[in-house]
């Protein structure tokens, strides 16, 4: 359970930061596309505002002027209205002018640039007139655009006061500025940034606007949030909100022109600002997408492995309790076999014995005699397999119970050397116990260490031609242990047998155990006990030139005479 969490928990997390680093990015993103349109937006209403004013000022000088022609032309005896019409023709140069002229303190016009008779217009009930007739001092007027009576077209008026010495109103300079020339100079601005300009009045009515102007002119924004919410507080600023009459939502700049009472306004929708950061989001989304789908596969092909383990592992331990439950019954059973198989065989044995020895009278036939030593022989080996296999069992049962005394090693060897010596006579293999070893007890059970001896030197007798001989000796190691040494000069082992013969039942070479015998248990067996011991056994052999078998046990096991200083072997 605790893997599944961890593996579920990992994918977890890291769709839960792939979603995080997602969303970071598209939150920081998004901002920076909105700060982006509005700096540019900022940008184009201060351009926008400063060509307005240099604009409006350049007509605000003409018109200055012409007042001042006005008073020379009025001063003059010979005026006529074609020396006006021709004076302010020179001043027209400007493609943002229209036409140019004055009227008198009624409103009639008197001299206009259009022609040298002007038409008869009244403008006394004209907003830019009426601004003039009681404002001393009221600056340059910018009425709302409206339509010529005559072409059609949408105009707006500029114009001035024009008062005689003594500061009483004598009329007024009007310049006429066409409205599609506000308009070309905001579509170059558009055209740049995609963004909306509108040039309004400080009382909402549009001056100009592209694009879309046209229909907008006439019109007015008083009731907006511009006009109501800002402009009246801040000179410049930029805002979010809809736009009228759909809703759209836009980025708004705007900036009030210098001087004049024109507010320069730029918008720019939302998903036109927002236009890079969508294709980024498609692109980081399908990027996100993707992450999640790999972290998804690679939780799922985890988990899917995890579980292929998991029923592996259960697979193997559920084998492994059935092969253990199998060997501890084998074992077990084997073990409790032990009586049941060696008293009768010893049975056979001793009867055989006496039989042979004739305790009870003469057996008769001397074959009889042949025959009772070949069943004294075959039941001691059957004996000896027997033992051996119930002493295996018995250890791999965790049946055996050592019994630790401390034995003299020196009349231990002495004592299991008496007990082979009838065999290797037999056999025709001297034995010998080599050069005095060092005085030294062991702490150990002396029934595994005489079995450990007795196996190894029966081995040594049975693997050994007629006149080769087997030699028993032991030596203090390096580390303070007790290494017991049985060499001998038979038949030796390869590499691959070495390793085999360690093994229950392992007996090296087949043919060579079938001849002599070998059930393939003294080893392993011996190998078991010294291990028991905390020792480890090894062998040292080559074909032809025999074997030597070392039985190391620890230093904590050897008890040596008190003040009695021995040095390694």
């Amino acid at each position: 359970m605790r893997e599944r969490l961890t593996i579920l928990g990992a994918g977890l997390f890291f769709a839960l930061g792939v979603v995080i680093a997602f969303s970071v990015d598209a939150v920081t993103s998004h901002r920076e596309h909105i700060a982006a349109a509005a700096r540019e937006t900022r940008g184009i209403a201060s351009l926008v505002a400063e060509q307005t004013r240099q604009l409006f000022a350049a007509a605000d000088q003409t018109l200055r002027t012409v007042i001042m022609v006005r008073h020379d032309w009025a001063d003059d005896s010979a005026r006529t209205a074609e020396s006006g019409y021709r004076t302010l023709r020179a001043f027209e140069g400007s493609d943002f002018i229209a036409r140019l002229l004055w009227t008198d303190a009624t409103g009639k016009v008197q001299v206009t640039s259009e022609a040298e008779q002007p038409r008869p217009i009244e403008m006394a009930t004209r907003p830019h007139f009426l601004f003039h007739v009681d404002r001393l001092g009221g600056g340059m007027y910018v009425s709302a655009p409206f339509r010529a009576r005559l072409t059609g077209e949408w105009i707006s008026v500029l114009t001035r006061r024009i008062d005689s010495d003594d500061d009483t109103f004598v009329g007024i300079a009007a310049a006429v500025v066409n409205a599609a020339y506000l308009s070309r100079m905001l579509e170059r601005y558009h055209r740049a940034s995609n963004a909306t300009v509108t040039l309004f009045l400080r009382d909402g009515q549009y001056l100009a606007r592209f694009p879309g102007g046209v229909e907008h002119l006439g019109q007015s924004r008083a009731d907006g949030r511009l006009f109501r919410e800002h402009v009246p507080f801040a000179s410049s600023g930029t805002f979010q909100g809809p736009a009228l009459p759909n809703g759209e939502q836009r980025i708004f700049s705007y900036q009030i022109v210098e001087q004049y009472p024109i507010v320069v306004a730029v918008s720019m929708p939302r998903a036109i600002a927002l236009a890079g950061w969508y294709g980024r989001i498609r692109i980081t989304g399908m990027v996100t997408a993707l992450a999640l789908l790999g972290a998804f596969l690679a939780t799922s092909f985890i988990w899917r492995q995890a579980e292929r383990l998991r029923r592996q592992e259960r697979i193997a331990q559920q084998a492994r309790l059935v092969a253990e439950h199998s060997s501890r019954s084998k074992s077990e059973f084997l073990a409790h076999m032990s009586h049941e198989l060696r008293t009768p065989m010893n049975a056979v044995i001793g009867f055989t014995e006496m039989i042979r020895r004739e305790v009870f009278g003469p057996v008769g036939s001397p074959k009889y005699q042949e025959y009772l030593r070949d069943i004294a022989l075959s039941g001691q080996h059957l004996l000896h397999v027997v033992n051996n296999i119930l002493d295996l069992a018995k250890v791999e049962a965790g049946k055996w119970e050592m019994e630790e005394t401390e034995t003299d090693l020196g009349e231990l060897c002495q004592s299991t050397l008496q007990m082979v010596r009838e065999r290797a006579r037999s056999a025709g293999v001297g034995l010998m116990l080599a050069e005095t070893g060092p005085t030294v007890s062991i702490r150990a059970d002396r029934r595994l260490i005489h079995q450990i001896l007795i196996n190894l030197l029966t081995n040594g007798i049975k693997f050994t031609e007629r006149g080769g001989r087997v030699a028993l000796w032991w030596a203090i190691n390096n580390d303070g242990g007790v290494a017991l040494h049985v060499t001998d000069t038979g038949v030796g082992m390869s590499d691959e047998d070495r390793r085999s013969v360690l093994e229950p039942f392992g007996r090296g070479s087949a043919e060579l155990a079938r001849a002599r015998h070998d059930t393939g248990l003294g080893l392993s067996i011996c190998k078991q006990f010294v291990e028991m011991h905390g020792g480890r056994m090894e062998i040292d052999s080559a074909l032809g030139k025999g074997t030597t078998v070392t039985v190391a046990l620890p230093r904590e096991r050897v008890i040596l005479p008190a003040g009695h200083d021995v040095r390694a072997a």
